[in-house]
């Protein structure tokens, strides 16, 4: 199960996914600084952030890894101990990890119970989209 759009109460998700995306586009051009806000969440299956990564970013060579993670540099989709997607990370090509405004390295991703995989809202890597 992935979350919706719905469940998420993100204001700008009420302008559809076009309103959506335009507002997040103008919001990283002019370097807004998010932190915390719900306002720019929006809930993404698997294929869905592969196909948007592929066409909207300009990376046709991206590819969905599911059940798995292969290594390298990608989105993570993170599940929760039910096995449900719940949440997208980035992963750069050293192996730091990006998750909520922290970054944190290959050692410490694994364990840190505040933004990595030893936080209780977070389980396992489920997926990855290769960014490659």
């Amino acid at each position: 199960m992935t979350l919706t759009n719905k469940e998420l109460n993100s204001d700008l998700m009420k302008l559809g996914v076009e309103g959506f995306l335009s507002a997040a586009d103008r919001a990283v051009r002019a370097q807004i600084f998010i932190d915390r806000s719900n306002e720019f969440q929006c809930a993404m299956t698997p294929e869905a952030l592969t196909l948007y990564v592929q066409v909207i970013c300009g990376i046709p060579t991206a590819t969905l890894t599911s059940n798995a993670d292969p290594g390298g540099q990608g989105i993570l989709g993170i599940m929760n101990s039910k096995n449900e997607l719940v949440h997208w990370v980035y992963r750069d090509g050293g192996g730091n990890v990006y998750n909520w405004g922290m970054v944190m390295s290959p050692l410490t991703w694994p364990t840190d119970k505040a933004c990595g995989l030893g936080n209780k809202a977070l389980d396992q890597v489920g997926c990855h989209v290769s960014l490659a």
